[in-house]
């Protein structure tokens, strides 16, 4: 492994003659670097060892090179927020010092120092004290954009890990910035992904205690900011549960310099005519739980689940932001899990809208020394969800082709919910097909829309394999039998036995029916409620011809999602060495409304791939 890159990369040979579209790059001055307090101290010759930092927002860190990096896979739409417009579509252009360019083995020229950002987080509900960019760093920043590395090697921030990422982690976070850009969702970019295939490190994928040396990667991110709620956690004072504090406990001089930085940088607007701080920090806070309750209500109309909804994950400008064990939903059902170490369901999608208000008390309660709680809690009340429903209903009401609102829409929308579980039909070709039910013929006609739904629905047997009931679930309910005040000590509730009760049940009655009978029993759920939707249809602006209904809906209602089975599928070529895949696929997830994508990819999991693990 060689040495820490050091500013001395700047005068690079390579940087120098290659003539890479990177070097191009117009760098300003950074504004986290230069308005915020930055740790600049390389801690007694080990720049890269995990420490508390206090009373920064920054610490300054060496990028660790990878070794022999290749380019994976690049998005020039996102190059392009960054001002590089040309020579990116050809990857047989993109040389040697490209991959050490988007992989940090070469500093790209003209850039400021790279580091790493100081942050705390609520991870599970339960305050963590300091995380930080455990293996991210800020290259700086470039028209208004800060461009980062992640995967880049240790930071202080990195605790026992060694701060790099895989490369299917990677992959995944890459497509799924893209494809949430392109589904109109906003979200952090990624610009480029590079990988090492000597730069091996030990992972477990399954935690079953067979971990494996895997090739290492780095994604080039691309966002307005990363700061997140958990920025203004390391401020926190002694947590009464975990007994843990923020590295800067009670420093409200840059709590408060932290937060007129963000108002000034990203909420300028929001806050115009304030007339006091008080009335200004009230307006900042009002304004994140707006832009926080709109992108919530935003993944759920798509089927995202984002798997790990800690305050550190929480972006202050309302991105989407940290692509981990994320999921888009198939066969719907509101309590879908994608995350498998999220046992309890805490994270699950019909909890998504409740865990985003929890975590704006939480950044509510990190802001109290300079603003008032109980105005915050107003606020919340006010504001969460109010908004929240509003766009709910507004994006809802577009994907199934409603211009007008009426009375009744709620009802239609909840019963197409209900139907969709009942049916366990697919999340996204359900919406697309809506567009078939015509209303301009002398009788609606919904049959090609009900032949592409129920054909969508799961059997009995796989919608009896995606119930889990816990292997222990017999003996406790015995052990509630016998001695039912011991279940608590086993973390175990009533409510919890209930459930696995209900599902077991569920899932007995399931695997004894005959896949023609459920067939039958969803042609006459969704008949019934296709011929409602057809009823409300026609109560529209008729000037609207189906074909134009058709495109509208089209328009927001995606074809294809990044469904866990196509992302594997490309990872596992990418391991290979074959990158040609994962290429093609992004370009696919960048045009997702398109009607000449191949059917093939919108298809469910196959029966090999519907158990995927991801956490």
């Amino acid at each position: 492994m060689r040495n820490a890159m050091d500013s001395s990369q700047d005068s690079h040979p390579e940087a120098q003659r290659s003539g890479n579209p990177l070097e191009r790059l117009d760098f300003s001055p950074c504004r986290v670097f230069e308005q915020l307090p930055v740790d600049r101290k390389l801690h007694e010759g080990v720049p890269n060892q995990p420490r508390p930092v206090a009373n920064s927002i920054y610490a300054l860190v060496p990028i660790q090179p990878l070794e022999k990096p290749k380019t994976v896979c690049v998005s020039p739409s996102a190059f392009r927020q960054i001002g590089v417009m040309h020579g990116l579509d050809d990857y047989e252009k993109l040389d040697e010092t490209f991959a050490k360019y988007i992989s940090g083995s070469l500093r790209i020229p003209n850039s400021p120092e790279p580091a790493a950002h100081a942050y705390c987080g609520h991870q599970f509900g339960y305050f963590s004290g300091q995380l930080g960019d455990g293996a991210a760093v800020l290259l700086g920043e470039v028209n208004g954009i800060e461009v980062q590395l992640k995967g880049s090697g240790k930071t202080p921030f990195s605790r026992s890990a060694d701060g790099r990422k895989v490369l299917r982690s990677t992959i995944r976070e890459f497509l799924c910035s893209e494809h949430m850009h392109a589904l109109g969702i906003p979200t952090t970019r990624a610009a480029a992904v590079s990988a090492s295939f000597d730069d091996l490190v030990l992972r477990d994928i399954n935690y079953d205690g067979n971990a494996k040396l895997e090739p290492t990667a780095v994604v080039v991110r691309l966002a307005e900011s990363f700061i997140r709620f958990g920025s203004f956690e390391i401020f926190k004072p002694v947590d009464s549960i975990t007994g843990r504090s923020g590295p800067s406990a009670n420093n409200t001089e840059l709590l408060r310099h932290l937060a007129d930085f963000v108002i000034d940088n990203y909420y300028e607007a929001e806050c115009a005519g304030s007339e006091d701080e008080e009335t200004k920090y009230e307006m900042f806070f009002k304004a994140v739980v707006e832009r926080t309750a709109r992108v919530v209500a935003k993944w759920q109309t798509v089927g995202f689940c984002h798997g790990v909804l800690n305050t550190d994950n929480m972006s202050i400008v309302g991105d989407t932001i940290d692509y981990g064990p994320f999921g888009f939903m198939e066969a719907f059902e509101r309590d879908f899990i994608c995350n498998t170490s999220d046992t309890g369901g805490r994270y699950a999608y019909d909890a998504q809208p409740k865990i985003g208000l929890w975590n704006c008390t939480k950044l509510a309660e990190a802001l109290a020394p300079i603003l008032d709680p109980e105005k915050a809690v107003n606020v919340l009340r006010a504001t969460y969800g109010q908004v929240f429903l509003e766009e709910y209903k507004r994006l809802m009401s577009m994907k199934l082709g409603l211009t007008e609102s009426m009375e009744g829409d709620g009802e239609l929308i909840e019963a197409l919910l209900d139907t969709m579980e009942t049916t366990a039909a697919d999340f996204t070709n359900t919406f697309r097909a809506l567009g078939l039910v015509e209303i301009d013929k002398d009788e609606p006609s919904w049959a090609a829309a009900l032949d592409r739904i129920v054909e969508s629905c799961l059997t009995p047997i796989e919608q009896a394999e995606r119930i889990k009931v816990p292997v222990q679930a017999a003996v406790l309910e015995q052990l509630k039998q016998m001695n039912p005040q011991s279940l608590p000590m086993y973390g175990i509730s009533e409510a919890a036995l209930r459930k696995w009760d209900a599902d077991y049940e569920r899932k007995r009655q399931l695997e004894a029916t005959p896949p023609e009978d459920k067939r039958k029993a969803d042609v006459e759920k969704w008949t019934a409620w296709l011929s409602s939707y057809a009823a409300r249809l026609a109560k529209e602006d008729r000037r609207k011809s189906d074909d134009e209904r058709r495109r509208q809906m089209n328009s927001i209602n995606p074809k294809v999602v990044l469904r866990n089975h196509l992302a594997q599928r490309v990872i596992e070529k990418a391991y290979e060495g074959d990158f040609a895949p994962v290429r093609e696929l992004l370009g696919v997830l960048v045009n997702p409304f398109s009607d000449d994508i191949s059917d093939e990819l919108t298809k469910r999991a196959p029966p090999d791939a519907t158990n995927l693990a991801v956490s």
